[in-house]
């Protein structure tokens, strides 16, 4: 880990170079949202934030998503309040849930256009990045939101003036990248990958824009809201 604490870049200081943004700057904006929520917003449904460990060596262990751990907690909320958490009433909740899923995107690096799909990239002060689909390698590994999902959050970004914009994770051949999407849509639940931007996303310094941050947030706040 490099030493140093965050610091601001740019003449304006719109910039935010850190260690770690992935995964921290959107884990924070959910957790931030949720709670701005509880405080004084009752939610139609039942809201949730799931931190997960081991995303980048595949999701494995008892603190990522390969594991059961979420499947197990919906478990326990059923049986608590029915006496009798059935198997298929944990598979109807999980079903009938909604998702999305707080990563952060490899925003355009113009030393590097190749890496790019041109047309496809999400930009940094452009707002959080929808990515309908992941994957490396022409979408191995990948997950794909239903096209009616996807409808929905742009209208629930739009309605709630949320700044955001369409990407990919790079051009499909040069590599690409997936998140923990795909083991929360095998339940057969609706996910959308949803996150801020970075430049030089892994390496030691990671830059994000402030601008992104806030209206990463402001994002999982109205989709919480709906």
């Amino acid at each position: 880990m490099p030493a140093g604490a965050p610091r601001e870049v740019g003449l304006d200081r719109a910039l935010i170079a850190a260690y770690g943004h992935d995964d921290r700057v959107c884990a924070y904006a959910g957790l931030h949202a949720l709670m701005d929520l509880s405080n004084g917003q009752a939610l139609s449904k039942t809201g949730a934030v799931v931190l997960c460990d081991k995303e980048e060596i595949g999701s494995v262990g008892a603190s990522g998503m390969e594991s059961s751990f979420f499947e197990n907690t919906v478990a326990e909320l059923i049986d608590l309040q029915a006496k009798s958490a059935r198997d298929i009433d944990v598979r109807r909740a999980l079903e009938r849930s909604q998702m999305l899923s707080a990563d952060v995107c490899a925003a355009s690096d113009p030393h590097f256009p190749d890496a790019d799909s041109i047309g496809n990239e999400a930009k940094l002060d452009g707002g959080p990045c929808a990515i309908k689909y992941t994957g490396a390698a022409t979408k191995s590994g990948a997950s794909d939101a239903r096209a009616e999902f996807v409808a929905e959050i742009r209208r629930t970004m739009d309605d709630a003036k949320v700044e955001w914009q369409m990407g990919e994770l790079g051009r499909a051949e040069k590599g690409g990248g997936g998140t923990i999407s795909k083991f929360m849509a095998r339940f057969g639940m609706d996910v959308l990958d949803f996150g801020t931007p970075l430049l030089n996303m892994h390496a030691p310094w990671e830059i994000a824009s402030k601008h992104d941050c806030y209206h990463t947030m402001k994002a999982y706040r109205a989709f919480f809201a709906r």
